[in-house]
Order: structure tokens, then C-alpha cells, then sequence
């Protein structure tokens, strides 16, 4: 459906939403008459004949996941060059706007004076807009024309259409991994073409930039700089967009925090009872004391991130408990001691 109103028409109403009114065919505020088709493609067709400020819309349905692309036809008949612009009004956040990346004309600018309805006049303009609803729920939209000699003032509802978009979509998801755990951070919807740029931080442990591994051989540029406690935070752009991703940002540390925790069962846990820092595939020794010999003997000992201590001295009885081992990650381990049988 396609409406043309003043911009006065706008002021006084205050504001524009979804469900504009169409203005009765005497209303005095409709300075012109346009035909628009909603169709496949959807056309609007746009005949500016007076040099006030005046919007021309089509209303478009989107269901779950729809994409649609509108053709604008803009054709300046005044004796006067005017300003014009496209825009949009949503009635879903996650609805995206955008002028096709192979539009004839800008979204916005000068149109001439004295034009006529032709592909290639400099007063006509062919805007190609693509609409995409990413949402769950259907969508309506409201695309615009607005046009004026001075510069152009549109309501607080009315979103300005600037950016560039494809009809074509891909997903781009981007992964951190700190060691060997893997944490989600974002996944987002792009057009093809597109060159998205993310900022990824390491964290105390795995403060240092290794790498970034994208499927489908997808490419991409890093800037790596330094954050607070020398972590590194690395910005990383992919490079035109033309398929679904999933990008790897790897961290790692030159060296890895071990620490011991000493668990007396059914009684004391006594957390940071010894910590080593080494460098990876480095070997460690570590001799643990049971406080309590005669009450409690070494039952067993667990570790995170898959790290294996040898206890070189099995006795139950053994005191101190010795360890040797490789370090491979930051780990934790707790040496338990049990008063009866191992648990």
C-alpha cells in the first residue's frame, strides 16, 4: 500500500507508525498522486511535483525469515533541484534495512530539476532497498521517499536508510579459545559482502594472540594490541563475506599456573597449599606433607584439564607425597587423604 504526505500532515499527527491512515482522496495535504505495486519484485514509484517537504511510502509484510527487495523510483518534474532521502519505520528491532550493494543510486542526495521518468536521466533515481526479517515473528515495514529543497528533517520514528546490504545473508559466528576450552561470543546475521570486525580479549591465564582458524576458508585481517596486565586483545575483520563461518580466536601462555589443593576427607580442605608456575612440556616435582600421618593416609589424587602427576611414592603411608610430571595447561589438582578406605 502506498501513501504520499506532507511533511505538515506528519508535524501535526507527531508521529509516524506502522499503521499510517490513509488520507482521504480531498485531504489538502496530498500534493501528488503515485501508483505502487507490491509485487514480486515490489516497486514505488515516486513523481515529486512540488518543491515542500513531502513523504511517499509502501507498507511491506514479512513473515519469519523473509527477504524482500523494493525498488524506489524517484523522478524530480520541479523547476528546482531537491534533496531526497530513503527511510524506514519497523515495527521489529530485528528487521534490517539496507540499500542493495548493486543499486543504481544512493540512498540519499541531489536530484535534479526538471527530470522525466527515464534509467538514466540525472533527475531520476532508481534506489534498490532490501528488507530482511531476522526475527522469530513477522514484520512490518514502512519504506519511504523524503524530498525537500532545504535539508531534510525526519520524524523520531523514521530511520534513515545508510547502510549497505545484500539480499543474500550468511551466518558468522565467532569462537574464543583459552587453552583447550572453547567459549561462545557472538553470532550474527551479514550480508554477503560484508566485512565484519570483532574485538576479542584473552584473559590472565591465556593473555597471548596464537591464531584465527575460520571454516570454508573464509580470510581475515587482525591488529593485535595489549591490554591492561599485558592480556592481548586482538581485533580481527573478515574479509567479504560470502558464505557461513565459524571463526577460532586461539590464546595461549608461555607459562601455566599448577596448583595444589590438599583435601582431608571428612575433615579440613585446605585450598592453595601449594602452587608451581613452569613453561609448557616443562618438568615438575612437588612434595605434599600429610599434616596428620597416623589419622590420615594418601587415598588418591584428581586433576582438571586432563594433567596426570605420577606418584613415585605409592604408599598409602608415604610422607611427604611425591609428585613428578609434564605441565601441559593450567591446572588444578587435589591430593585427597582419607582417615579409612579411599573414596
Amino acid at each position: 500500500m502506498k501513501q504520499k504526505i506532507s511533511a505538515k500532515t506528519l508535524y501535526l499527527i507527531g508521529v509516524i507508525s506502522i499503521g499510517l491512515i490513509l488520507l482521504a482522496a480531498g485531504s489538502t495535504y496530498a500534493m501528488f498522486v503515485a501508483s505502487a505495486v507490491i509485487d514480486d519484485p515490489i516497486t514505488l514509484t515516486s513523481t515529486i511535483s512540488s518543491t515542500s517537504e513531502l513523504f511517499d511510502t509502501i507498507d511491506i509484510s514479512l513473515e519469519s525469515g523473509e527477504v524482500k527487495t523494493v525498488t524506489l523510483y524517484v523522478a524530480n518534474t520541479t523547476n528546482k533541484d531537491l534533496n531526497y532521502a530513503s527511510w524506514y519505520i519497523s515495527d521489529n528491532a530485528d528487521t534490517m534495512v539496507g540499500v542493495s550493494y548493486d543499486s543504481q543510486d544512493s540512498s540519499s542526495g541531489t536530484i535534479l530539476r526538471n527530470g522525466i521518468v527515464s534509467t538514466g536521466n540525472s533527475s531520476q533515481k532508481v534506489i534498490t532497498i532490501v528488507v530482511k526479517n531476522t526475527s522469530s515473528f513477522p514484520a512490518n515495514v514502512n519504506v519511504g521517499i523524503a524530498s525537500s529543497e532545504d535539508s531534510i528533517v525526519l520524524s523520531e520514528n523514521m530511520v534513515l536508510i545508510t547502510n549497505k546490504i545484500s539480499a543474500t545473508s550468511y551466518n558468522v559466528t565467532i569462537k574464543k579459545k583459552l587453552g583447550n576450552t572453547i567459549y561462545d561470543i557472538s553470532s550474527q546475521i551479514v550480508s554477503a559482502g560484508d566485512s565484519p570486525s570483532f574485538s576479542i580479549l584473552g584473559d590472565s591465564f591465556y593473555p597471548l594472540y596464537l591464531n584465527t582458524v575460520c571454516t570454508n576458508n573464509q580470510t581475515y585481517n587482525t591488529n593485535i594490541s595489549t591490554s591492561t596486565g599485558n592480556v592481548q586483545l586482538v581485533n580481527v575483520t573478515l574479509n567479504s563475506v560470502s558464505q557461513d563461518t565459524v571463526c577460532i580466536v586461539n590464546f595461549y601462555t608461555n607459562t601455566y599456573l599448577v596448583r595444589f589443593d590438599v583435601n582431608y576427607y571428612g575433615g579440613v580442605y585446605k585450598e592453595n597449599y601449594q602452587t608451581v608456575t613452569a613453561a609448557i612440556g616443562q618438568n615438575v616435582s612437588v612434595d605434599i606433607t600429610n599434616e596428620y600421618p597416623g589419622t590420615y593416609n594418601y587415598c588418591n589424587t584428581s586433576c582438571t584439564n586432563s594433567q596426570k602427576p605420577i606418584v613415585t611414592n605409592l604408599s598409602s603411608t608415604a610422607n611427604p607425597v611425591h609428585f613428578d610430571f609434564s605441565v601441559t595447561d593450567h591446572t588444578v589438582c587435589t591430593v585427597n587423604f582419607s582417615k579409612d578406605v579411599c573414596f
